[in-house]
């Protein structure tokens, strides 16, 4: 550094410095703030120390800044900032965050108050949190003062999935009132207005679902306490509950709470077991939600819980229990079967190197055989799924099944069962209007 400084009226300075300076010093200022890099700097401070006038640069090269409480942080940012009287310039700025690039550009103003206004454009850029990985481009643009400021934009979700080693209930249990900020905090100075969109037919694969639709949503609110307003509308799919395949019929998750992310759902899957095609209907909040169901031909809800569990109606178990069993003894296997699939399922799947896997241990037969399968499932791409059935008391019972989805409208099936006989079927689904 070098230059003069007046001490006398209105006290003029004429300064220049040149050099580099170390970015890891961020992190010596803010323990919560992960930075590396380096910085050069070439200033040049003119006029009264009132209001100087600044010119120069500041080049910056591989640096990286991150944050305990952000999800992301910037990485191999390099890029140049211009000093212009009272304003700070983005020459040109890039980085990387969440495997995509992402370009700055704005001003910043250091006059009586702190301003910005500053945009990022980004793009393939993967977002990770609660166990859902979602990748989407971005533009978005923030504007204000320290005091108060707007981050507004668009974000277009290109791909949306979850983690294979995460659990979808804990994704869910993430959902739900906003958590108490302190009253001073800056980010309650943050509003929120970025809409959130997806490309046409977003493909939604994850360990339970694999879903087809559209997303129109406002992330509104502020920084501190973000509220969803907005609807996912889902076209097609499959579901997996309980081990069953469901396609899904119609769906809508509407996020109309103006308080917290509460989503309501409305959603109906259908699926067929034995000579039965049963749908059920899932309505109202996560913390009030409503289940329907209905048959063809028609069952009471009752037999059609037990169908979907057990496999039987609640009159078919009544006759081929064994005296010391009960209903009550089929439900503990039917649970018992659900809590196996869960924890299996998740990480036995892995081992092997299949979609899924599930334990059927439910009771059955005159003789009290336990009956007990184990299903292989998997997905060898979007449309073609193999599965493979093998009796554990009887070797010689194996279903190998094969099916290709054409289409939403069209299935092809092709089955060998446990006697050697090998059928195909061609299914055919037709929304009513």
């Amino acid at each position: 550094m070098t230059g003069s400084a007046s001490l006398k009226d209105d006290r003029r300075l004429a300064l220049r410095a040149n050099g580099h300076v170390d970015l890891n010093l961020v992190h010596t200022l803010d323990p919560e703030v992960s930075s590396y890099g380096i910085s050069n700097l070439d200033l040049t401070v003119n006029g009264p120390m009132a209001q100087p006038a600044i010119s120069g640069r500041i080049d910056i090269e591989h640096g990286g800044l991150s944050m305990i409480d952000l999800p992301a942080g910037l990485g191999d940012i390099n890029g140049s900032l211009v000093f212009n009287q009272d304003r700070l310039e983005v020459e040109h700025l890039t980085a990387r965050t969440g495997g995509g690039l992402v370009t700055f550009g704005g001003f910043i103003t250091y006059g009586r108050t702190v301003g910005f206004n500053l945009t990022a454009n980004g793009t393939e850029i993967r977002f990770r949190y609660a166990g859902i990985s979602v990748t989407a481009d971005e533009s978005l643009r923030l504007v204000g003062t320290l005091q108060s400021s707007i981050l507004s934009g668009d974000v277009t979700v290109t791909r949306f999935a979850q983690i294979p080693s995460s659990d979808l209930t804990f994704a869910l249990a993430q959902v739900g009132p906003a958590p108490i900020t302190v009253a001073n905090s800056p980010l309650n100075n943050l509003r929120l207005d970025v809409r959130i969109l997806s490309t046409p037919e977003l493909t939604v694969q994850t360990a339970l679902a694999k879903l087809a639709g559209d997303v129109d949503l406002r992330l509104r609110g502020t920084a501190a306490r973000p509220v969803l307003l907005g609807r996912i509308n889902i076209a097609e799919g499959d579901i997996k509950l309980a081990g069953a395949k469901y396609h899904l019929e119609r769906g809508d998750i509407t996020f109309s709470d103006p308080v917290r992310i509460d989503p309501v759902l409305d959603i109906e899957a259908s699926t067929r077991v034995r000579d039965y095609d049963i749908t059920i209907g899932l309505h109202g909040t996560l913390e009030r939600l409503n289940t329907t169901y209905r048959s063809d031909p028609p069952l009471s809800s009752e037999d059609i819980v037990a169908l979907l569990a057990f496999g039987r109606t609640q009159q078919e178990s009544a006759m081929n229990a064994a005296p010391q069993s009960g209903f009550a003894e089929s439900a503990s296997g039917a649970i018992l079967g659900q809590a196996i699939n869960q924890a299996v399922s998740n990480r036995v799947s892995r081992l092997f190197g299949v979609s899924s896997i599930r334990i059927n241990p439910s009771l059955g037969g005159p003789d009290n055989n336990p009956n007990a399968r184990v299903t292989f499932e998997q997905q060898v791409s979007n449309n073609v799924t193999l599965t493979y059935i093998t009796n554990l008391t009887r070797s010689a019972q194996q279903v190998i099944q094969f099916e290709y989805n054409i289409n939403s409208e069209y299935t092809v099936e092709a089955i060998r069962d446990e006697n050697g006989v090998v059928s195909f079927d061609v299914l055919i689904r037709k929304r009513k209007r």
